[in-house]
């Protein structure tokens, strides 16, 4: 009986589906930074307005930011914990990218 496929070595299969796998890690990994970039960019642009920062501090106050998370119902405090999690990483990316403007944020919040 004859096959109507070619045989492969066995290494060669291997050597291919590495390569590929390899190929399409560093291509979601490009994307992935290219996303970053561009969440950077808008950060910044949202950040450059008074506007914008009214709403980040805005955010940051709804989010519980600056409150204890502690509650007396254990899923009250993971609610509160959760979304003072993502108020605080918002934050660490904002002050990576614009430092000053989240200080210009926190005075005219004071104000």
């Amino acid at each position: 009986m004859t096959s109507v496929h070619k045989p492969q070595a066995v290494n060669a299969r291997i050597a291919s589906g590495i390569f590929e796998e390899e190929a399409t890690q560093e291509l979601l990994e490009r994307q992935e930074r290219e996303e970053l970039e561009r969440l950077k960019a808008s950060i910044r642009s949202v950040m450059l307005t008074r506007e914008g920062r009214r709403v980040i501090a805005w955010l940051f106050d709804v989010a519980g930011l600056d409150v204890s998370v502690t509650a007396r119902e254990p899923l009250d405090m993971v609610y509160a914990s959760a979304r003072r999690d993502l108020a605080l990483e918002v934050k660490a990316l904002i002050k990576e990218v614009c430092p000053a403007l989240l200080k210009t944020m926190d005075e005219e919040t004071n104000e």
